[in-house]
């Protein structure tokens, strides 16, 4: 900073707002961290369900893990919600 410079005011050195691109950005990447830590923890709830069971058929105990996916995925809307709130 030169000697006949003033330091910035405190109006310019108010934050401002991300920009339409970054906002899409960012939640475009939480988004895609959220579906593959999703995707990683049913693949390790069969491989821990098959390795209990053997005789398990994968195909009816991932549909049964779908309706109760469903029902955990709509709690969560309605819990982010009430903590948003």
């Amino acid at each position: 900073m030169l000697s006949n410079e003033f330091p910035p005011s405190s109006d310019e050195m108010i934050a401002k707002p991300w920009g339409f691109w970054a906002t899409l950005g960012l939640s475009a990447i939480i988004f895609a961290l959220f579906s593959g830590l999703q995707f990683i923890i049913v693949i390790v709830f069969l491989s821990l369900a098959k390795g209990q069971r053997p005789e398990l058929d994968l195909q009816a105990y991932a549909n049964i893990l779908f309706s109760n996916g469903f029902f955990i995925a709509c709690f969560k809307g309605f819990d982010t919600l009430a903590w948003v709130r």
